[in-house]
Formats: structure tokens, sequence, C-alpha cells
């Protein structure tokens, strides 16, 4: 079926028709929420819905809306259902669980019918959204939680395949449904979970990988003192290949050598700037961070700071009435 809301030229028939209609027309199509339309006199939009047994497909279009499902919502559920969000254009700011996320085009986002939710969506609105009963959940409700309010980048594994086809099977059940809908219904939601599955543990790969970067800039920051401290030692030290270590390091923004050299300089700048060190040489202070050739050390200093190790003790140690 579809269903279009448009602009009338009477600002009051305008307000009736963009709120009311729009409401009852988004609760007939997906579920029942609250809606705030800010413009009520330019507001338009337009919703295109098809089933196909418990799997449902909704398109919409609008402009700037929002709307929430408070509990006396989600009171009201029977069945709980999931909805898989893709966002064609505009944007979508969703929220539910404690956790708020954007969801820009080209990626999707889910949310749970029988707990409150939050959505704002921009002008240029447009979406695809499929819906299914939480029951076909093969990991249950519970894992559902941990996902909601989350984006997700449509464009990467599986994502362009399923999507291609939900944008070709919910246009073609407009026209007929296709023959065993049960079964291709069923089939279709198991491809969304492994989307999800997929997904999931790529983004739990992103975060493995975090780990292990923290890691290694710890051991990094335990071993400055060492002469011998490269990035070998640190991948083998963390049971990785020095590639990887390379990888890891791209999202710092610099190689594993010169954040080396970086935390070493530092270190060598707060003693030297420490009054209880003052009485130590620099050349010692150097090698105490690793620094072996100190020729080498005092050049690498100077570009670093405009200014000599010498020069630099004596510019920091003056208020202490040290010459």
């Amino acid at each position: 079926m579809e269903y279009i809301v448009v602009r009338t030229k009477d600002p009051v028939a305008e307000s009736a028709v963009g709120g009311a209609s729009w409401r009852f027309l988004v609760t007939g199509s997906l579920l029942p929420f609250e809606m705030d339309l800010s413009r009520r006199e330019e507001f338009s939009g337009t919703i295109r819905s098809s089933r196909l047994s418990e799997l449902s497909f909704i398109e919409m279009a609008c402009q700037m809306h929002a709307a929430h499902r408070s509990v006396v919502h989600v009171s009201e559920v029977e069945r709980p259902e999931l909805v898989v969000s893709f966002q064609r254009s505009g944007t979508l700011h969703l929220e539910q669980d404690g956790r708020r996320t954007k969801i820009s085009p080209g990626q999707f986002a889910v949310y749970d019918s029988s707990r409150p939710v939050a959505l704002v969506g921009s002008d240029d609105y447009r979406s695809l959204c499929i819906k299914f009963p939480m029951a076909h959940c093969r990991d249950g409700a519970d894992s559902v939680r941990e996902i909601t309010a989350t984006s997700f980048d449509g464009g990467r594994g599986l994502g362009p395949a399923v999507w291609g086809m939900l944008e070709n099977l919910g246009a073609g059940v407009r026209t007929g449904p296709p023959r065993n809908p049960g079964r291709v219904a069923h089939n279709v939601i198991g491809l969304v979970e492994q989307m999800l599955h997929e997904q999931l543990d790529h983004r739990e790969a992103g975060e493995a990988s975090e780990v292990l970067l923290n890691k290694c800039l710890r051991y990094i920051d335990d071993h400055l003192g060492d002469p011998e401290l490269s990035p070998q030692q640190v991948a083998a030290a963390n049971f990785i290949s020095t590639r990887y270590l390379h990888v890891l390091f791209q999202r710092t923004d610099t190689t594993v050598a010169s954040h080396i050299r970086e935390v070493r300089l530092q270190r060598v700048r707060e003693d030297l700037a420490d009054l209880r060190y003052h009485t130590a040489s620099v050349d010692s202070i150097a090698r105490r961070w690793g620094f072996t050739n100190i020729s080498h050390f005092g050049q690498t200093f100077k570009k670093a700071t405009g200014e000599t190790p010498a020069g630099y003790r004596r510019s920091m140690l003056s208020g202490g009435g040290l010459g």
C-alpha cells in the first residue's frame, strides 16, 4: 500500500494534515510514535509499505521531524519487533538503551519496539526500514540490546548485497508476492542477522586492535631506557609481526620509531626541568632515556625545541634561582 501526505496552502489545514495524519500513517506502517513536526506548515512526507509474511518493508521520505516511543507505548507492545533502518539521504539521530548514534547516508542501525526510543530526522530524510518479530532472532532479545542505537556501515561485507536485495524485494512485493512468502521471509531475516553478526565481528576486531595498540604503547613507555628498543622488539614482545604493528600505529598519525623518539625527548625535557636532577649531566639524562649517540641527541633535541639541552635547562630552571 502507499500513503502520501502533501503540503496544503492553508497553514491551519497543514497543521492538521502534517501532524495527526502523519502520526496515523507512521503508526499504521511502522510503529506508534509521538511526533514533533517543528515546521508543520512546510511539512510533507511519503510512506510506502509492503509485507512479506511477518517481514515488513517501509520506505519513508519526509522533512525534519522528531519521534519518540515512551514507556506508555512500550507497555502496550504484545510482540516485540526489531526495526533495521537504512539511511538513503539526510541523517537520523537515534537514541535507545542509553546509547546515541547518528546515521548518515549508507549507514544503518537497529532499534527494539519493546523499549523507549527517540529519533530525530533531518530535512531530505529518506530511509528504508525492515521490521520483523524479535522471536525470529536466533540469538534472542538480549543480544539485540547490545547493538541498538549503533551505526553500521552498509557498504561493508554483506551490506551492499543484503540492502540491494531488500530494495528489490520490497519493490517486488508491492507488485506481487513471491511463491512461499513465509520461507522467503525466513531466509531474508537470516541474511539480515548474518549481516549484523558480520558487522559486530568487524567492530569487535577494531576494539581488540585498540586494546593491542594500548598494550604496545605501554610496553614502549616501560622500556624507553633500553637503547635497543625498536619496532621489531615491540612487535616481538607482543607476539605480532612488525608489519601489523605499523598497521596498528596508523591510527596514531605517527610511526613507531617517531613515537619512541618523541616520548624519549619528552622524558628528557621533564628531567631537565626538574630541580631534583639539576646536578645530573645532560649526557646522563639522555642515556637514561635510551639516547646513546649524544651528538645526534643534541641535534635532535634542538630541532624539536629550538634550544640546546643545556639552554633549555637554564631557561626552565632560572625561576628556581639556578643559573
